[in-house]
């Protein structure tokens, strides 16, 4: 019985409820009665509540919809900019690669009447003051210990130690390393090796006749027929010591040891192993 009855109820409800909306679906829109103004009276407040909770729904998941697009599309933007930085990162390493064997091979064209070993830095080890290099040339290039490396931009440092299919440069920076130098500017000539922190430092210049800051410095050959006219570095600072009277020239490397990467080692077979081959001497004041 109460089953019944309430079956009953949910009929008539059902029928309450959707009775206006049958109702108006088959009224004269055009021409309303008494009773079709009276059902829009009475159910226009439920359909203006219905239609606001729908268009707050609808905005509400489009907002979301929109904040998971954005957010996708925001890591997708990401992803693509890293990418493209990636590439590009990638690009510039090989341009840089490429302009460094052009520069490379201008030098060996330049000095084309000297012996050239080709290498690059396989190996950067710790030194006590400067980084060794290690370089993929050894006995069979015909290196020996004492020869010049350079790169792209000019004098790297010397070969300290050969053996083989490898060889060991002791970077111009470093304290023990020594090469002659002439002022590109003045003619100002001297020695140059390491100051102990990375820079390069030169003695035994003539104070009466001293280079100029900014000034690009040259190889010089002292020793053997080693390419003259390779850079160097640039003066940084002009210093005389109090004590003793001496001029100090601080230059600045032409590159880091640290960032060198293809070179060439000047090769010369004719050279003792243990020494350095005769050359003719410069004249008079010219040897520092």
């Amino acid at each position: 019985m109460g089953t019944t009855q309430l079956r009953s109820w949910a009929v008539v409800l059902v029928l309450v409820i959707f009775w206006p909306v049958v109702y108006l679906a088959h009224a004269d829109r055009q021409d309303p009665g008494p009773l079709d103004r009276l059902v829009l009276q009475l159910t226009a407040p439920v359909f203006t509540a219905l239609s606001g909770i729908n268009a707050t729904v609808s905005d509400a998941w489009a907002e979301r919809r929109n904040l998971v697009t954005a957010r996708q599309d925001y890591f997708d933007l990401w992803q693509d900019y890293r990418r493209l930085r990636l590439e590009n990162m990638t690009l510039k390493a090989r341009l840089d690669a490429i302009e460094r064997l052009e520069s490379l091979v201008g030098l060996r064209k330049r000095f084309e009447h000297h012996e050239w070993a080709a290498g690059r830095v396989i190996a950067i080890g710790a030194g006590q003051v400067a980084p060794i290099l290690t370089v993929d040339a050894g006995d069979e290039s015909r290196v020996k210990v004492g020869d010049l490396a350079i790169d792209d931009r000019g004098v790297v440092g010397r070969v300290r130690n050969v053996s083989e299919g490898a060889c060991e440069v002791l970077p111009i920076t470093d304290p023990m390393s020594l090469v002659g130098f002439r002022g590109e500017i003045s003619g100002a000539v001297g020695m140059i090796n390491g100051d102990g922190s990375g820079g390069l430092v030169a003695v035994g210049v003539d104070p009466g006749h001293p280079p100029v800051v900014g000034e690009p410095l040259l190889s010089r050959t002292l020793e053997s027929p080693l390419p003259e006219g390779v850079p160097i570095g640039h003066v940084r600072l002009l210093e005389t010591e109090e004590t003793t009277g001496r001029l100090l020239v601080w230059i600045t490397p032409i590159r880091p040891p640290r960032e060198v990467g293809p070179m060439l080692i000047a090769v010369d077979p004719e050279r003792p192993e243990d020494t350095f081959r005769r050359v003719e001497p410069l004249p008079l004041g010219q040897v520092p």
